[in-house]
């Protein structure tokens, strides 16, 4: 009975690491390319990958945005 209760414990801890590894930035609205003058290019996680979009002047309401390839695989993917 002990060994089943110290089981479920372990996974639960396990699960609950893998759930909190992922940045919660990621899952908000993704950026949408900008049509106009670019006044800029950032990232943004969407569909399951990083994508350089051009972004307007002004400031996105979304925090899905990082200034690097490598900084949205490491807060999204991994």
């Amino acid at each position: 009975m002990q060994a089943n209760i110290f089981l479920f414990a372990f996974l639960l801890l396990v699960s609950a690491v893998l759930v909190h590894g992922k940045e919660p930035a990621c899952d908000e609205t993704p950026l949408y390319y900008y049509r106009g003058d670019a006044a800029g290019w950032k990232w943004t996680f969407q569909d399951g990958k990083c994508t350089e979009v051009a972004v307007s002047g002004h400031t996105p309401t979304t925090n899905n945005r990082f200034d690097s390839q490598q900084e949205c695989q490491t807060k999204c993917l991994s």
